[in-house]
């Protein structure tokens, strides 16, 4: 399977791409000559320790952060050469939580997914309107319609926003710990939809804690960690097979587990810390 996809990618151009990325917000964030290739189809987790980059990358792939060197490019073009609205359209957000200063309701908020294709002052048309529902039915988010999303619980707001990010309809994904505020339940069917829509296409990127469910659901793991001279950089890109490995779960997430293999997928078991030697 996984020289399937490699062969697969080898033939295909890459929908997303970072070349050589390069960035700082100071001493002990610093991401160094990074490069990652991502293809329409992959489910992509990026996992390392807390401070390890994944939101970083994550930013600097949107072009919310500007690259200190190296380019990112989306379907063949130069990122920082695109406005806003075209990035909009060939990639979507989903962030770790939101909050707006006015009281709108579910149903505006998804609607907004569609801003991107409409002119100064437009409104949205009936198919603007038949997208955002078909986006609300795909969230199971119908029950809240009219509701204002200021009412609504943390979990309940997540999936609002991933139907605003579905409603852009574009072929990129890139979501920011998705499902970090939802119960085991919506968890469950939040990474069961983002794996529906990969197997439809789409480009998903989603920074992501829990390894046991990057592991079963993510097609391709990449590990972020930190070289020897302490930057941010890649420690393993791969299967779930191939990174979670117990040397990277070692140097990485400072534990040791039990790496069991159940049918197609990996699982951890026995997770416990390593105690340091001062």
């Amino acid at each position: 399977m996984v020289n399937e996809t490699i062969n697969k990618q080898q033939e295909t151009k890459p929908l997303l791409s970072g070349k050589a990325l390069s960035f700082a917000y100071d001493i002990n964030t610093q991401i160094s000559d990074i490069n990652v290739d991502c293809f329409a189809g992959e489910f992509i987790g990026l996992i390392g320790a807390n401070g390890a980059g994944k939101s970083t990358l994550l930013k600097l792939l949107l072009g919310l952060l500007n690259v200190k060197k190296g380019t990112v490019e989306v379907n063949g073009k130069i990122l920082k050469k695109l406005k806003r609205r075209e990035i909009a359209k060939q990639i979507a957000f989903v962030p770790q939580s939101f909050e707006l200063p006015f009281a709108f309701t579910v149903e505006e908020i998804v609607l907004m997914g569609r801003n991107p294709y409409l002119g100064p002052f437009q409104l949205a048309s009936s198919k603007d309107k038949e997208i955002a529902n078909q986006a609300i039915q795909t969230t199971d988010i119908a029950h809240l319609q009219q509701r204002k999303v200021n009412q609504l619980s943390g979990g309940e707001k997540q999936r609002v926003i991933i139907a605003r990010a579905l409603a852009q309809q574009c072929e990129c994904i890139l979501l920011d710990e998705p499902i970090a505020s939802l119960d085991i339940c919506h968890q469950f069917e939040t990474l069961d939809l983002i794996k529906t829509l990969t197997q439809q296409g789409k480009l998903a990127i989603t920074a992501i804690h829990d390894l046991n469910l990057a592991a079963r659901y993510c097609s391709r793991l990449i590990l972020l960690g930190k070289d020897n001279q302490g930057k941010i950089c890649i420690v393993g890109d791969g299967s779930p097979e191939q990174v979670l490995n117990k040397q990277n779960l070692k140097d990485c997430f400072n534990i040791e587990a039990d790496i069991i293999i159940q049918g197609q997928y990996i699982q951890l078991d026995n997770i416990k810390p390593i105690q340091r030697i001062n």
